[in-house]
């Protein structure tokens, strides 16, 4: 009746006035974020929300901003939402590529588009973190298993017991405890608690009872080989076609919390579940070695094992 339509036209003004905010420097952050969470709503404005959306992913705006931007962006089920999220990628800071690369991979359809970026060389292998590569090896869509393959894969580095052959004149280095607590801090601490550093989503590291230099070497160079099931990753893909990657922290009667780096967590309605499968391997990812130097890897293993 004429109340719904009053509705309609008070939500169209709000909306309105939102837009507004967006993009008012002079707003407070919290203000802006907000106003940001109602645009893209309407299908006949969602076209061209998406692309205002898209002009807050500069280096000038605030990045509480921008990282909201991502996220909203990321629920709006529009195709054009991965070519706003990619289109600025150069300029992207490390942390908004990281926010980014989650969300592209949760849309098959935007998936795609991130592997077309790879391929024609607008976003670097590199940028890609070894976890979401791993996520990504066992996707459920064959046609992307195969073209991740052949983008991310690193054939040299795809046999562990290779790269631990090579990696064994780490034990011959010197390493230095104050260097590894940076290292530590900087590469494992996203996932990994020491002395109170860290966040305790993989095994704390100071409870094991096994440090020699060699068996530490291998847990960080193969971490699947004798990973323990609560810290396997699942990928979950949901009724509205996204898909999340995590360890299973947590399960209850109507849903799963799934847990990524940096203490990152989704909860799934059990009722929105599509599927949800293992993927066998360990949460913290294959290929570490590419990311660190042989002298990082000494460091770490010294600061491991001082008492």
């Amino acid at each position: 009746g004429s109340s719904g339509t009053e509705l309609l036209k008070e939500l169209a003004e709000l909306t309105d006035r939102a837009r507004g905010v967006v993009f008012d420097a002079d707003a407070g952050v919290a203000v802006r974020a907000a106003a940001v969470r109602l645009l893209g709503r309407s299908k006949v404005t969602r076209a061209d929300d998406i692309r205002k959306l898209g002009e807050l992913l500069a280096p000038q705006v605030a990045p509480e901003l921008q990282l909201t931007a991502v996220r909203h962006l990321g629920s709006l089920p529009d195709g054009t939402v991965a070519d706003v999220l990619l289109e600025g990628w150069p300029g992207h800071s490390p942390r908004l590529r990281q926010e980014i690369v989650p969300v592209l991979t949760t849309r098959k359809a935007w998936l795609a588009r991130l592997l077309d970026g790879i391929e024609s060389g607008h976003v670097m292998r590199s940028d890609i973190d070894a976890r979401t590569r791993q996520a990504l090896a066992v996707y459920t869509d064959k046609a992307i298993r195969e073209r991740v393959a052949k983008l991310l894969s690193d054939s040299a580095s795809a046999d562990r017991k290779k790269v631990l052959i090579e990696y064994r004149k780490v034990l011959e280095l010197d390493g230095s405890v104050e260097r590894g607590a940076a290292v530590f801090t900087k590469r494992c601490a996203s996932c990994h608690k020491v002395d109170g550093t860290g966040k305790e989503i993989g095994p704390n590291l100071r409870a094991l009872t096994d440090r020699r230099p060699a068996t530490l070497l291998t847990a960080i160079l193969d971490p699947s080989a004798s990973v323990e099931g609560k810290y396997v990753t699942y990928v979950a893909l949901t009724d509205d076609g996204r898909t999340f990657s995590g360890v299973l922290a947590s399960e209850t009667g109507n849903s799963i919390t799934l847990v990524e780096q940096d203490d990152k967590r989704h909860v799934i309605l059990r009722s929105q579940l599509e599927a949800i499968r293992s993927t066998g391997k360990s949460l913290m990812p294959d290929g570490l070695e590419r990311e660190m130097t042989a002298q990082d890897l000494a460091d770490v293993l010294a600061f491991l094992r001082s008492p």
